[in-house]
């Protein structure tokens, strides 16, 4: 049985353009990505602006890159498709977030006090904690700046387990905003580690 077309021609290019166009974009210089188009895709984006959510998933060297969509309609009634930065994962025997090893530990606070632990590694849902102390907390709430940020960012932890290197890992609770500056900060860095002709 034959299956319905959904898409035009015209909307399936505008799709092709739009792949081309984002690879373009340096997200590190631009946090959301706009993306405009003429009459067909105006009619696209607002079909697509009825669904629930909608992602735009690329696979890139064994890990698998999430960006959130957003349809958007602008003051001339014109819809225009914005690309925020992306939950990164591992592909393997199951998926996991993509963890960066910090070339150096983030030291973090409690409120106005040091706290005598540092951030080792971060994801968009965890980190680890370097911490000698056997009795690390079952709960961590903790304040940090990532680098080049003048801005603290809160985060609440729940202890997970000791890793074999003798860090502890935590999983993570944000609020959305810190949390999409940490998203940013993660996918900046990924493309660094991950650009073409790294590691050659």
């Amino acid at each position: 049985m034959a299956h319905e077309q959904l898409l035009t021609a015209e909307e399936l290019a505008f799709i092709r353009e739009l792949e081309c166009g984002a690879s373009q974009i340096d997200a590190a210089d631009t946090p959301v990505i706009e993306l405009g188009g003429d009459s067909h895709a105006n009619a696209l984006l607002a079909r697509l602006g009825l669904a629930n959510e909608l992602k735009l998933v690329t696979l890139y060297r064994q890990h698998e890159l999430v960006f959130p969509v957003e349809v958007v309609m602008d003051e001339t009634h014109s819809f225009r498709l914005e690309l925020h930065s992306p939950e990164i994962f591992e592909l393997g025997a199951r998926l996991r977030n993509w963890r960066l090893k910090l070339p150096a530990p983030l030291p973090v606070c409690s409120g106005d006090d040091p706290h005598p632990c540092e951030l080792a590694e971060l994801s968009s849902t965890g980190f680890c904690i370097d911490m000698q102390d056997e009795a690390a907390p079952e709960f961590l709430e903790l304040d940090f700046r990532l680098p080049e940020s003048h801005e603290l960012l809160h985060l609440r932890g729940v202890k997970v387990r000791r890793t074999q290197s003798g860090s502890v890992a935590y999983s993570m609770e944000m609020a959305p905003e810190p949390r999409e500056q940490l998203r940013r900060f993660l996918y900046q860095c990924h493309k660094q580690n991950y650009e073409v002709g790294a590691g050659r």
